[in-house]
């Protein structure tokens, strides 16, 4: 057993070589033991465990697994509802020898891409999804089925499980390409897990209220932190949030929650619900200390307006967090100083979309653009900008690369997307940022930088003049480089609309005039399409180049107006 150390952070945990290992420790300890971990949408019978149990369950669950002859090595995938049953489930196939790969809630078409990608031969379900299970097994005929409930109490030799072996493979949300199986071995997972709960100083005492999904990276590795770090967690289903998000507040507030997470767009749904007056009275968030922002691009407004928002109920303004991270460095990047107010810059977006210079403006000045800072490396990560093969220093534009124990080892059975990954031993992030007074802000995907009459622009800032605009449904509009039929380029525009065809062109042009003043005459062309066109990713990302790819295909809406450029 194990002593705390100064910061509060269970060291010996930590320190262990494996995720079992590390759940043994926490069990063994007398005051962390039954700490709770609670799942409010469960069914009643299994809402509550404890580190003891999971211990306890888990080992029995590997060697049920064994019986069925999962071996050491093997990709297991896990396709259940959140709960007890899913982390026995998991620590149980890491204690088998083998690597959990998380499934997302889709149709069997869909998972069957995750399936055959990491040469999946055992799905472990729950009654839940047992129709899906069957249909993805039609799809891929050599999986084996086991149920989540198989237990073996004693009789068989757990395998010796080591630092190195994979423990996870987590596919990518896909925001950008094709989902890929980042490989993370349990050495990697818990520098990662270890990083975030000394950079944001979590003890015991931390209260984890969460509802980002368990086949994400920032809902599973966010759980399993604080699981593992000693504190109390209680986790209910992205469905819950989504549909009533003061729901979850409320439930913040009666637990006495200290930590939350999510992407931005999940601080906009808490915003609107509690401007639209769906706020239970007498709520009480005077206990959250931080809630990670992460995931997406971190949007100055969301941040002002959070705070400004939950203020009267008792919210301090440190609270929201914003923090940089990635599934291939196991989750944390780069995070501020726990307890400091955000903070935004203000610089010439002309000036770093032509030349990647930066230079801080005042907020009122004509053609700026605001971005929020995330802070430094996490503990045991380094990082460093890379702009045209040289290293960068501070106030200049490149590609963010980091180095550390956390970072993945590469893609599995995928060495071509592996070599591609590494720049003298340092992972390319494909995101693209700068410092500034030694903290670090990011500008958004590589990938994703529109070029457009000779100048760079973010989809971000193009998204965020175009989102307000009146008649877009619920602000839903997404940027991408756009190639028009002369082969000129330009930056399209996707927006969600539900207006009557005869007031579309209105709309179009209130697009076009809106963000071509804010951009400066920018090349603009606005394609309109139906509610729930655009599509996010499993964490929550707009699918930018997806829109781009299915306008090709399918076109605008029926009788759209001719675009033109602005």
């Amino acid at each position: 057993m194990k002593r705390l150390d100064e910061r509060g952070a269970v060291s010996g945990a930590w320190s262990q070589p494996t995720l079992g290992a590390a759940l043994a420790e926490v069990a063994a300890s007398v005051s962390l033991r039954d700490t709770a971990v609670q799942f409010p949408d469960a069914d009643a019978r299994a809402r509550r465990t404890t580190p003891a149990e999971l211990d306890e369950a888990s080992a029995r669950f590997a060697r049920a697994l064994l019986e069925e002859g999962v071996r050491p090595g093997d990709i297991v995938g896990v396709l259940m509802s959140l709960g007890p049953g899913l982390l026995k489930v998991l620590f149980g196939i890491m204690r088998a020898g083998a690597a959990a790969t998380v499934l997302p809630v889709a149709q069997a078409p869909q998972l069957r891409r995750f399936a055959e990608a990491a040469e999946m031969r055992t799905l472990v379900t729950d009654n839940a999804h047992r129709v899906v299970a069957g249909q993805l097994r039609e799809l891929v005929p050599v999986l084996r089925l086991v149920q989540s409930d198989i237990d073996l109490p004693a009789g068989r030799a757990l395998p010796q499980v080591g630092a190195d072996d994979l423990a996870v493979v987590q596919f990518t949300s896909g925001s950008t390409m094709a989902p890929r199986g980042v490989m993370l071995p349990h050495r990697n997972i818990l520098a990662g897990l270890a990083a975030i709960a000394v950079s944001a100083q979590m003890t015991p005492r931390d209260v984890w209220v969460q509802w980002a999904p368990h086949y994400h990276d920032l809902g599973l590795f966010g759980m399993l932190t604080n699981i593992l770090n000693g504190g109390r967690t209680h986790a209910v289903t992205p469905r819950t949030f989504v549909r009533r998000p003061e729901e979850f507040l409320s439930l913040l507030s009666a637990v006495g929650g200290t930590l939350t997470t999510g992407p931005n767009f999940s601080y906009d749904l808490m915003v609107d619900a509690a401007r639209a007056g769906r706020m239970p009275d007498g709520i009480d968030l005077s206990s959250w200390r931080l809630t990670f922002n992460g995931g997406e691009p971190i949007s100055v407004r969301t941040v002002e307006r959070f705070t400004k928002t939950f203020a009267p109920a008792g919210m301090a303004p440190s609270v929201m967090y914003p923090v940089y991270g990635m599934a291939e460095a196991t989750l944390a990047i780069a995070f501020p100083p726990p307890g400091a107010l955000p903070v935004t810059t203000w610089v010439d977006r002309d000036l770093l979309g032509t030349r990647g210079e930066v230079r801080p403006v005042s907020r009122d000045d004509a053609g700026t653009t605001g971005l929020v800072r995330v802070g430094t490396a996490v503990e045991g990560l380094q990082l460093r900008i890379v702009a045209d093969g040289a290293v960068c220093g501070e106030r200049r534009l490149g590609e963010i690369e980091l180095r550390g124990t956390a970072v993945t080892p590469g893609y599995y059975r995928n060495d071509h997307a592996t070599a591609e990954l590494f720049h003298e031993g340092w992972l390319r992030s494909g995101d693209l940022g700068f410092w500034l007074d030694g903290n670090l802000y990011v500008g958004g995907r590589r990938k994703e930088m529109v070029i457009a009459h000779g100048r760079n622009y973010f989809p971000a800032d193009v998204e965020h003049f175009a989102h307000e605009v009146p008649g877009v449904y619920h602000g839903h509009v997404v940027a991408f480089a756009d190639i028009g039929p002369d082969g000129d380029d330009r930056i399209g525009l996707v927006a969600e609309t539900d207006l009557p065809a005869d007031d579309r062109p209105v709309l179009a042009e209130r697009l076009r005039g809106h963000v071509g003043a804010e951009l400066g005459a920018a090349p603009l062309r606005v394609h309109l399409v139906p509610p729930h066109y655009l599509t996010r990713s499993t964490s929550g990302k707009w699918q930018r180049l997806a829109a781009a790819r299915r306008l090709a295909t399918d076109g605008p809406l029926q009788d759209s107006p001719q675009d033109r450029e602005t």
